[in-house]
Formats: C-alpha cells, sequence, structure tokens
C-alpha cells in the first residue's frame, strides 16, 4: 500500500475535517455564531500542533477517537450538558476535550492486552484521515463494509452523517 506524504494544505484539511466531526457529534443542532466557530478551528489547529505526536496523521486520528469517545459518552448520557466549543475546547477546561485525553489513554492501554478494543474507533478515524487527503469512493466503502462488519452501527450511522456533511460543507 502506497504511503500518504500530506502536503502543506494538509492541515487546513485535518482542522476543517476534525472540526466538522466535532460538530456533527456535539453541536448540530445548535447554531453557532462565526466567532464560535472559528475559535473551535483554532482550538483544534492547537491540539494538533501541541500534541506529542511524530506527525499530523497521528495527530488527527487521535482527535477523531478522543471526539468519538465523546460521541460515546453523549449517546450513553443524552442529558449530558456540552458547552460551547470555546468552552469544550480550552484547555483550561477540565470538562472538556482535556477530559478525553484520560479517556483515550485508557483505552490506549487496553489495546496493548486486547490488541482489537474498541477498533470501530480506529477504523473510522484512520479512515476519516484517508477520507480527508483522498475524498474518494473508496474510503467511503471500505469503512463502512468494516463498520457493518465490526457491527459498529452507531458508528456507521455517524461516519453516513460525516461524509454527507463534508459533501454540503465544500
Amino acid at each position: 500500500m502506497a504511503k500518504i506524504i500530506p502536503h502543506p494544505s494538509t492541515d487546513h484539511k485535518a482542522v476543517e475535517s476534525s472540526w466538522l466531526l466535532a460538530y456533527s457529534i456535539l453541536w448540530q443542532h445548535s447554531r453557532l455564531s462565526h466567532k464560535e466557530v472559528t475559535d473551535a478551528r483554532y482550538s483544534l489547529k492547537e491540539a494538533m500542533y501541541t500534541m506529542p505526536m511524530p506527525d499530523r496523521r497521528r495527530s488527527f486520528i487521535m482527535i477523531c477517537e478522543r471526539l468519538l469517545l465523546t460521541y460515546r459518552m453523549v449517546q450513553k448520557d443524552p442529558a449530558r450538558w456540552i458547552d460551547l466549543p470555546s468552552i469544550w475546547f480550552h484547555p483550561g477546561y477540565e470538562n472538556g476535550f482535556t477530559d478525553t485525553l484520560s479517556m483515550y489513554q485508557q483505552i490506549a492501554l487496553k489495546r496493548l492486552e486486547i490488541r482489537n478494543y474498541q477498533q470501530g474507533l480506529r477504523v473510522f478515524a484512520t479512515a476519516y484521515w484517508k477520507y480527508t487527503i483522498d475524498p474518494s469512493d473508496e474510503h467511503l466503502v471500505k469503512c463502512s463494509r468494516k463498520l457493518l462488519q465490526l457491527r459498529e452501527y452507531d458508528l456507521l450511522q455517524l461516519w453516513n452523517n460525516v461524509i454527507m456533511l463534508c459533501i454540503t460543507s465544500k
């Protein structure tokens, strides 16, 4: 398989795609101001640059997995309050994006013991990276099939929603 080598516009695509994922998970029914969206994108960009990851791809995948963990958390407890993006993404706000790091680390440790633990999160995040870099039908179909195979129906529905949002936001 050929290695995907990001070019300069990859950072912009990664930030925009991670924002669309966050929006579709947490704020899809909210009317957000332009400033709120701009601040959220800036926070995501900062997160990508400050993460202890050697490359954008791995940072992006980690951010997406953390967002997907939040999705699962909100699905379990729909009454859970999610603040505005400017608050939720703020590094000093412990009940927002910052809190997802410890959840992600727990899953990473569990994956050392159980190789395919929460595999659907990784499948989604990796496919979303590939789609962000190269928005082809091949990535859409492969991810959909894999999520079906894993019986990750909630993630499959989210995958379809996010891809539709990506297509309509161009």
